[in-house]
């Protein structure tokens, strides 16, 4: 039982601060969303403890939180500071991780399309009370836990969610410090080329606490513990922990698999190397930051005018310049896209017909190309280029070729930058014809690589047609292209007369999930719209993230030659 006390608004109210819209709210709304914190909020307490619960220090604040406090602070600092860059009457929102629902309602009630995605079903229950009582509207989804496991699978649940809509916002509010360093970059990657093609999208990131600040406000209120690493932050929170903090208990764990993990979820900071990492910050622009006059309200943090500004000093002057908005206790950003489009973003996304030209292809992968989007020191084809992650692909590949010496000539298209191609170990001679989209690149390789029986020339793999070969190898190619361009790379080689087709493929793929040109997704080539039917063989190759299950396929499309009978 709970007293009737609680169920009333005036009790929660009584002396304490909340926004003019909030206090007027009728009584229904306070006791649905009571119970529901109760029941879906405060699950660690049992039914038959809820009064002494809400009578303690502790309950009253967390549930006055829940009912009022943070819906209060979304709708009086985020949604002004927000509105200062865009109406939000009619936008379609994204909120990732939007929990409780406070800053759900607060969109909703400016007039956003807000749809709302989580992992905690009790945190949706509650959101959706709050919506309903207070006669809102939002389309709430529950995720699995393991959605930002890898970035294809953030892209695959976005796209999902996504179906014929566009979103024109999407919101990670107090979000980004509660998940591990893999799933931040998997899903600011996965949200990359939604950025960069949709006019005027934009990303907002709230309330997340800097790495860089000189005092953590959020989690162990000691100074710059973020910024070092594990095992030297766990060794200084031992000595500086207040005796009392709640994390003191779990410092002998926080090394563990699991102790870190619990270490992230509790709130570790983030800062511009995240965003510098998934986007380029030279592909960004800060609309909107936190020195806007709208976020100046008091938080837990402790603002250092000069820390901040001597922070911003140094970061200018770094290559490519840090805006300003890093510099805050919190990140408080709005990101708009100012780098290369994608071409053919649209129509990939919805599944219609989709045309590409050599300057297309030319464009995407040559500015991958020259701004080393692809994440790789040794490679500017990215880490799948490495000689490390190719190891157990050569290996396979040698092996095969070792047992088909009637393969004498080998076209590989895309070739990238040779990087792993250069050790191969070949069983027998072979003439090389590497096919590159990226005209630089091709003149690169020509002067670093090129000899007697090994050349490259530009070739656009979807639009030009495929010089015969006895081989052909397409590695990493239909995963980075929409379904319709894959599609017509196959019937390249099919009309080429190819008798090997080598390509990756990932058996267990429904080919569910589209990409934009130079986007990611998993693909079978033995389904539509591919239609290979089943490989030959399997090579293996599990590349950067040891995916045991993606491979090179081997079809064969022609008979091999065979030489004439002796008379």
């Amino acid at each position: 039982m709970i007293d009737a006390r609680w169920l009333q608004k005036s009790t929660w109210l009584e002396g304490a601060w909340c926004d003019d819209w909030v206090r007027e709210i009728p009584d229904p709304y306070w006791e649905a969303m009571l119970r529901s914190a109760l029941s879906d909020f405060a699950t660690w307490i049992p039914t038959d403890r809820w009064e002494d619960y809400l009578a303690s220090e502790t309950g009253r604040r967390q549930i006055s939180e829940q009912l009022f406090v943070r819906l209060s602070q979304a709708s009086a600092n985020f949604v002004p500071w927000l509105a200062e860059h865009r109406d939000l009457d009619g936008v379609s929102v994204l909120e990732i991780g939007c929990g409780a629902g406070s800053s759900t309602a607060a969109l909703a009630r400016a007039g956003a399309r807000v749809t709302g995605i989580d992992i905690s079903d009790g945190y949706l229950r509650l959101n959706r009370t709050r919506i309903d009582a207070l006669g809102l509207s939002a389309d709430l989804h529950l995720v699995p836990m393991d959605w930002l496991s890898s970035q294809a699978e953030a892209e695959r649940h976005l796209a999902a969610l996504q179906g014929g809509r566009t979103f024109e916002m999407v919101v990670c509010y107090a979000l980004l410090e509660h998940l591990l360093p893999a799933e931040r970059l998997a899903l600011l990657g996965a949200l990359r080329f939604w950025l960069q093609a949709v006019p005027d999208a934009c990303l907002v990131i709230y309330e997340t606490p800097n790495r860089l600040a000189p005092y953590d406000w959020h989690s162990t209120h000691t100074s710059f513990p973020d910024i070092l690493p594990d095992e030297l932050a766990q060794a200084y929170l031992a000595k500086r922990l207040a005796p009392d903090h709640p994390w003191r208990a779990k410092l002998d764990l926080m090394l563990t698999g699991p102790g870190r993990e619990d270490w992230f979820r509790g709130g570790r900071g983030a800062s511009f190397h995240e965003f510098d990492v998934a986007f380029g910050l030279e592909n960004l622009a800060v609309v909107q930051d936190g020195y806007s006059l709208r976020c100046d309200y008091i938080r837990h943090f402790r603002p250092d005018a000069a820390y901040e500004a001597a922070l911003a000093a140094t970061l200018a002057r770094l290559d490519p310049p840090v805006p300003r908005g890093f510099c805050r206790p919190t990140l408080d950003v709005v990101l708009q896209w100012r780098g290369p489009a994608a071409p053919a973003f649209a129509a990939a996304a919805t599944g219609a017909e989709t045309s590409a030209t050599q300057a297309d292809s030319a464009r995407v992968f040559g500015a991958f190309y020259r701004e080393g989007w692809w994440g790789s020191e040794e490679s500017r084809s990215g880490r799948g280029s490495e000689l490390a992650t190719t190891t157990v692909f050569r290996a396979a590949f040698e092996a095969w070729l070792a047992k088909h010496t009637d393969v004498v000539s080998i076209l590989d298209a895309p070739c990238g930058d040779f990087n792993w191609m250069d050790v191969m170990r070949w069983p027998h001679p072979v003439r090389y014809l590497g096919g590159e989209v990226v005209a630089e690149l091709v003149d690169n390789l020509t002067l670093r690589h090129a000899g007697p029986d090994r050349a490259f020339r530009l070739l656009d793999i979807i639009a030009d047609q495929a010089p015969q070969a006895d081989l052909w190898l397409c590695r990493d190619a239909m995963i980075h292209f929409p379904f319709a361009l894959g599609a017509r790379v196959v019937a390249n080689a099919v009309a080429s007369g190819t008798r090997y087709f080598l390509s990756t493929t990932f058996p267990n793929a429904a080919n569910d999930i589209d990409c934009p040109l130079g986007g990611y997704h998993k693909v079978n080539l033995a389904l539509p719209p591919f239609g290979l039917g089943p490989p030959q063989t399997l090579l293996p190759d599990p590349a950067e993230n040891n995916q045991t299950d993606r491979f090179i396929g081997v079809w064969q499309l022609q008979d091999p030659v065979r030489p004439p009978p002796e008379s």
